[in-house]
């Protein structure tokens, strides 16, 4: 069985969001909603704004004060939902005393199904969001002060515009894999698994990918932690502390099954899986299928515990 190490998961976006707690996180996402409120507003009420004797275009205000109100929005949301999990934890905590599973997620006992529609909003909500971003800069530096702006800000502008492209191109491509896979789904043979026992499942493919010829399978425990970048601010960073891979291939690769099935003998020195908590830790299975032209892949939660009688495993 593979022993537990410690592996950075580069760009690797945590559960977690930001680094911060619900409460700072409602305080500290609300001055940005107003600025961004108040910027807006006042730019549509005195539009169009004079700098220097130039008239300002209605979409700088709303471009940059969008952009301020779409930071403290997400912020706060996050605020908002950290309240709300750790009060359905409590509730769900009193009514399953000894099923501390049911506090932690919201579980469907049956199994689960990949948000991949959710991965295609969000990368387009990205994309968008940095067009906007871009918006007020481009117009500083290369239409009401093209003559007057510095050849560094022009430069550090253009390596944004550049980058444009590539995030838009991911949307896309996130799209286009959306719309020739669908979403996929894992069937537990129980619930939940316990650490030093069998995990047991089914991955239902969908139907392109029932045509390949191998499916790269990992059970992965993962360790979210807050950590200060070399900048001092605060970064969610996420780490492998436990994997294990198989290959399936030939028919049992979904050629001729509609369902794959998946085992894994599961460590008994391993962390239980505490979603509810900030930052969490959980495992997942990834499935990786070798399949031409647009990849597959995708990420499923697992619900990996340990038996209360048993006790808490940590890090």
């Amino acid at each position: 069985m593979p022993e537990k190490h410690m592996r950075l998961l580069q760009n690797r976006q945590g559960r977690s969001g930001v680094a911060l707690g619900s409460g700072c996180a409602i305080v500290f996402g609300l001055p940005f909603l107003a600025v961004g409120v108040v910027v807006m507003v006042l730019g549509i009420l005195y539009s169009p704004v004079k700098i220097d004797g130039d008239k300002l275009p209605i979409f700088v205000p709303l471009a940059f004060g969008g952009t301020f109100a779409a930071v403290g929005l997400f912020i706060c949301a996050h605020g908002v939902q950290g309240l709300r999990r750790k009060s359905r934890q409590r509730r769900f905590a009193e009514m399953h005393l000894d099923e501390p599973w049911f506090a932690d997620y919201p579980w469907d006992m049956t199994g689960i199904t990949d948000n991949a529609a959710r991965k295609v909003i969000r990368a387009f909500l990205i994309a968008a969001f940095l067009f906007v971003f871009l918006v007020p800069f481009n117009y500083a530096v290369f239409v009401a002060k093209a003559d007057e702006a510095p050849l560094f800000a022009k430069i550090i502008v253009g390596i944004f515009d550049v980058l444009m492209p590539g995030v838009l191109g991911r949307a896309l491509y996130c799209l286009a894999r959306y719309l020739k896979y669908g979403s996929a789904s894992l069937r537990f043979k129980s619930f939940p698994f316990f650490l030093g026992e069998r995990l047991e499942a089914q991955f239902v493919p969908p139907g392109e990918v029932r045509d390949c010829r191998s499916i790269n399978i990992t059970l992965r425990c993962i360790e979210e932690r807050f950590e200060t970048d070399s900048d001092n601010s605060n970064v969610v960073r996420c780490y492998e502390i436990y994997a294990d891979t198989v290959l399936v291939e030939g028919d049992a690769a979904g050629a001729s099954y509609p369902a794959v099935p998946i085992a894994f003998d599961l460590p008994d020195d391993a962390p239980s899986t505490a979603l509810a908590e900030r930052p969490p830790v959980y495992w997942e299975i990834e499935i990786k299928a070798n399949v031409p032209g647009i990849d597959y892949r995708t990420n499923l939660l697992v619900p990996v515990y340990a038996r209360p009688d048993r006790g808490e495993r940590t890090p």
